[in-house]
């Protein structure tokens, strides 16, 4: 009669905190709490974008190993066609070729790759000089007039401007160095596609690839060699300078 065995349930929380807690703590308490989700829900957003680039960078390098695996022997096999090729249609085949091997390669390659640097050289060296056994012996540069006219021809002429950039990168990055073998077939490759009286220059590709050549820095290369120039004798003087000299009279010519 004077006890009740039932157990007494506060809906309003208990008494103790309610007392404790004023109005300016619960807005206090409230805001840290949605401030806490909110960083919550920006770690989980960083986190999936960080996996995200990752799983990328991870599969665009495997995809780079997987175009270099063949790429070399591609490259020979497009060499001995090309000595081989006795009329405009077997050059054109052999022009095709070409243009997928710059694709790859402009793809996979990397500057602090030793194999890579060779494989650029080597490309140079073929336009520039050829250099492969057969009955045509012209350098691989005279292709440039099949890509220049045929259906792709602008995707052909920006390969070509980014392979140039690459060599023209190369020399920049060496600039200070004394120059050798490497450099002056950098400047060869540019001086020979510049050449604007060449029966490639399809279009005035020459004009075009020596435009963004100069917009892209390579004045600074010509100045840097030509002030290395004044420094030596004539006699001293290495073939990139030389090479380099003749740009700069193509380029204001």
């Amino acid at each position: 009669m004077f006890f009740d065995s039932r157990k007494k349930v506060s809906l309003g929380g208990k008494g103790a905190e309610k007392k404790q807690e004023s109005k300016q703590q619960f807005v206090e308490r409230t805001r840290k709490e949605r401030e806490a989700r909110e960083h919550e829900r920006k770690r989980e957003r960083c986190s999936l974008r960080i996996q995200a680039f990752v799983r990328g960078r991870r599969a665009t390098a495997e995809r780079r190993e997987f175009e270099r695996q063949g790429w070399d022997e591609s490259l020979q096999k497009m060499k001995h066609a090309w000595a081989q090729a006795a009329d405009d249609a077997a050059s054109a085949a052999v022009g095709k070729e070409l243009d997928s091997l710059l694709r790859r390669f402009l793809f996979f390659y990397r500057r602090n790759n030793d194999k890579d640097n060779e494989r650029l050289s080597s490309i140079g060296l073929w336009l520039v000089v050829n250099g492969t056994a057969g009955p045509n012996t012209r350098p691989g540069v005279k292709i440039l007039s099949h890509l220049y006219s045929g259906a792709d021809s602008n995707d052909a002429k920006r390969r070509i401007q980014k392979f140039c950039h690459l060599c023209m990168q190369r020399l920049k990055r060496t600039v200070t160095s004394p120059p050798g073998n490497v450099q002056a077939l950098d400047a060869g490759v540019l001086v020979r596609l510049c050449n604007r009286g060449a029966e490639e220059n399809r279009g005035g590709m020459a004009e075009q690839l020596l435009e963004s050549l100069l917009a892209g820095g390579l004045m600074e290369v010509i100045r840097a060699r030509l002030d290395a120039d004044d420094k030596e004798e004539e006699a001293q003087k290495q073939p990139l300078q030389l090479v380099l000299v003749s740009l700069v009279v193509q380029a204001l010519g």
